[in-house]
């Protein structure tokens, strides 16, 4: 697969001119680094997370993939949706533990959501 963060060809082709790799966040729209909307790339990809099941615990998660060593769930597109090419709908979710947002349980792609999640992540980091 192209772009999923994994060597799949001997000469490394398929992760070359990649923008992203497969379950890297970031946060869009909010007032400081530390809160927005979470967008999570998949195959080159970004795109966000409905927010229908979106609890404390995955955000804990986002925000320690970012480095910082904790966060709230914000939802109700509070930090507005962007323009996502695929949104990621959180059925089982995180619970807590994980160190990427993708080794928790979500279904990816749904084809729309009526509100996304967002984070405000504590605003010190996890390595101070």
């Amino acid at each position: 697969y192209v772009c999923d963060g994994y060597n799949d060809c001997r000469d490394n082709s398929d992760e070359t001119n990649c923008t992203c790799t497969k379950g890297m966040v970031r946060l869009e729209g909010g007032p400081t680094s530390t809160q927005g909307t979470v967008k999570v790339c998949i195959r080159n990809t970004w795109g966000a997370v409905c927010d229908t099941y979106w609890t404390d615990e995955d955000a804990k998660v986002v925000c320690g993939q970012l480095g910082y060593t904790g966060g709230k769930a914000v939802l109700g597109s509070y930090y507005g949706s962007g323009s996502p090419s695929f949104y990621w709908s959180d059925v089982g979710g995180c619970r807590g533990n994980e160190s990427i947002i993708s080794a928790c349980a979500f279904t990816t792609p749904v084809q729309s959501c009526s509100s996304y999640a967002g984070v405000s992540c504590n605003n010190f980091s996890a390595t101070n």
